[in-house]
C-alpha cells in the first residue's frame, strides 16, 4: 500500500492543503479561505481538509500516514496549543487536541504542528567569497589617503581645529 503525508498551512486568510507521496510529488491540493467567526469553525477546516487528503490517498489505494500542520502564529508543540492573532480565539487553542480527537475516531494518522516559518525552506544563500591570503606587511593606516586625520599614534583623540 503506498504511503502519503499530508500538509496543512493556516494562514491568516486561507487553509492550503496538499497530498504528497514519499518522493515528494504533490499529489493532489485544495485551498479554501478561513472561516474568521472563531477558532472551533477554523478547526473545523482543519478536520476537514485532513479528511479530504485521506480520502485523496484511498481512492488511489494509499493511505495518509502523517499529517503536518503548520499555523501563522506560536505552535507550542509541547502542548499542542496555538496562539494566532488573525484568528479569533486562538490563545493558547487547544488546536492538536481537537484534531487528534478527531483522527482516533477516524482511524487517521500522526500529527505534527508547528509555527509557519519552521516548515518554509530556507533562503537562498550567496556563496562565501575566498579570503584573500594575507598581504605583506600591516594594513594602511587611516587616513593615509589624505581624505581624514589620521588617527593620534599617543592614544588621546584629536579634535578638529585643534592640535
Amino acid at each position: 500500500m503506498m504511503e502519503f503525508c499530508g500538509g496543512v498551512d493556516v494562514g491568516g486568510t486561507k487553509i492550503a492543503s496538499a497530498l504528497f507521496t514519499r518522493a515528494g510529488e504533490i499529489s493532489a491540493k485544495d485551498k479554501i479561505a478561513i472561516d474568521r467567526s472563531g477558532g472551533d469553525a477554523a478547526a473545523d477546516q482543519i478536520r476537514d481538509k485532513i479528511e479530504a487528503l485521506a480520502k485523496a490517498a484511498r481512492a488511489v489505494g494509499g493511505r495518509l500516514a502523517a499529517v503536518g500542520i503548520s499555523v501563522p502564529g506560536i505552535a507550542y508543540s509541547a502542548s499542542g496549543k496555538v496562539w494566532a492573532p488573525n484568528i479569533p480565539g486562538w490563545d493558547q487553542y487547544p488546536l492538536l487536541e481537537k484534531i487528534r480527537y478527531f483522527s482516533r475516531l477516524r482511524g487517521s494518522p500522526l500529527f505534527g504542528l508547528a509555527k509557519d516559518i519552521a516548515l518554509s525552506p530556507p533562503a537562498p544563500r550567496e556563496p562565501v567569497p575566498a579570503v584573500p591570503p594575507p598581504s605583506a606587511g600591516p594594513p594602511p593606516l587611516r587616513g593615509s589617503s589624505g581624505r581624514h586625520p589620521s588617527p593620534p599614534h599617543d592614544g588621546l583623540p584629536r579634535y578638529w581645529g585643534k592640535n
